[in-house]
């Protein structure tokens, strides 16, 4: 018994080596120096992160969660294509399962009995063994297809039904599989799938592509799981490694939050709704404002804030923006009153009309201007805004009437003038090849009266 109990250990240490070896968090940092003089520096937390800065909101909230892992080199390796085992793998680790999947997989490394319904089973690592099998037995998969194929690309519809799964709403995927969806390759969506993909649209899981089309059968990145993984989380309900409610107060010396828990159902060392809470923050705790990597001490009171815990610790917190779209209706020293629409906590699009303000570190974007400025924005601009409390972050101006014609009329001028410089080209080598007709002519005259003349030489 000793000896099969000492087995056991041995495997455990070995397959977790395995197992965390693909996704060792090693030196993995990311972090935020400002300068004296305000310029900010970002460190970023896997050294190949530059091809995917979009995500690293998202990567580094799943990484502080254990939920996606880097490479013992130190990279994510953020374009590559996820595998269907390892997308289910993340998933069970974003349901709070891991430690349930790490015990069925160390059994299967011991005793090699973990049953799977698949005819290529034997494809699937036996590290990954534990959460297939956990996945089957809550129904976020099935074996209905007969085979898992574990090493193949997920696809974008694959995933999507996964995650609406991983979320318990199958019920509602089933209501909705008469869906018209309103992408253009709607009809490479099987029938039976229809309702997943609607819900996970509805739910923000996952979004379609500019051109209207959803590319169901396109694979999915590890960039881009990470960025799916984040917005399931945000849909998940509220547990002890989750708080999320307005900031009360922030204590840099003593690195803590203390927020008024506004999140229903958080059971955080015993919590209710409305307690106030304060939490430690780790050191090296990912902080985002309106996506943007930032400090604790960018962190202000009133700002609502979305945490994530370990052992009641801090390790990820995330300022969400509410993103305004409208015109601009009036303006005043250095704040504007927006119509227009806005989302609100779900997503949902609502009716908006109200002030925002403007500050010194607002960035704000017009096209054909490097930096632009406040006294840039007109009354009756079109604007995007990034908001956090009532503080604008990020404007956008849409483009004006003005700029629009003046760059139509600029590439009408581009055009005419390639116009001109294509007829001046062909007229140059319609010279050219006169010139040179009349040379060739004489010269493959000459030549045939030649060759007549050498054959007759010859006869």
């Amino acid at each position: 018994m000793v000896k099969k109990k000492l087995l056991v250990l041995m495997v455990l240490a070995v397959f977790l080596v395995n197992i965390f070896g693909v996704g060792v968090a090693g030196a993995a940092t990311t972090t935020v120096t400002i300068a004296p003089d305000g310029q900010v520096t970002v460190t970023l937390q896997f050294k190949d992160m530059e091809s995917a800065l979009w995500a690293l909101k998202d990567i580094s909230k799943m990484h502080s969660q254990d939920v996606i892992k880097g490479y013992k080199d130190g990279t994510f390796r953020p374009n590559s294509p996820i595998k269907r085992q390892e997308a289910v793998t993340m998933a069970i680790r974003l349901m709070g399962l891991e430690k349930e999947a790490v015990n069925k997989s160390v059994y299967e490394s011991v005793y090699g009995s973990t049953y799977l319904p698949f005819a290529d089973t034997k494809q699937i690592d036996n590290w990954a063994k534990g959460y297939v099998a956990l996945a089957l037995e809550k129904k976020i998969i099935d074996s209905t297809t007969g085979d898992f194929q574990p090493n193949k690309p997920a696809t974008r519809l694959w995933v999507s039904v996964l995650l609406t799964k991983a979320l318990g709403l199958q019920a509602e995927a089933d209501a909705k599989k008469n869906t018209l969806l309103s992408f253009k390759d709607a009809g490479a969506i099987p029938a039976d799938l229809v309702g997943y993909v609607a819900v996970a649209v509805e739910k923000g899981l996952v979004k379609g592509f500019p051109d209207q089309t959803f590319q169901p059968n396109k694979p999915v990145t590890r960039a881009e799981m990470a960025a799916l993984l984040g917005r399931t989380d945000d849909r998940l309900p509220y547990d002890k490694k989750k708080a999320k409610g307005t900031v009360t107060a922030v204590d840099l010396v003593a690195s803590t939050i203390t927020i008024n828990n506004d999140a229903v159902g958080t059971t955080v060392y015993g919590s209710i709704y409305g307690n106030t809470q304060t939490f430690p923050v780790d050191p090296d705790a990912k902080i985002f404002i309106a996506d943007q990597p930032a400090e604790l001490a960018d962190i202000k009171v009133g700002y609502k804030v979305y945490l994530r815990l370990k052992d009641g610790v801090v390790k990820f917190l995330e300022v969400k923006a509410r993103e305004i779209e409208g015109t601009v209706v009036a303006k005043s020293v250095y704040s504007m009153t927006i119509k227009g629409e806005a989302e609100d906590e779900d997503d949902e699009d609502e009716n908006f009309i109200g002030e925002i303000k403007v500050t010194s570190d607002t960035r704000i974007k017009l096209e054909g201007k490097r930096k632009a400025t406040f006294d840039d924005i007109l009354v009756g601009d079109e604007i995007e805004a990034k908001v956090v409390k009532d503080e604008a972050i990020f404007i956008k101006i849409e483009e004006r009437e003005d700029q629009k014609e003046k760059k139509k009329e600029r590439k009408q001028d581009e055009d005419k003038n390639r116009g001109k410089d294509k007829n001046k080209e062909d007229d140059d080598d319609d010279e050219k090849n006169h010139q040179n007709y009349g040379k060739d002519g004489d010269n493959k005259a000459h030549g045939k009266e030649g060759k007549k003349n050498d054959n007759k030489d010859k006869d």
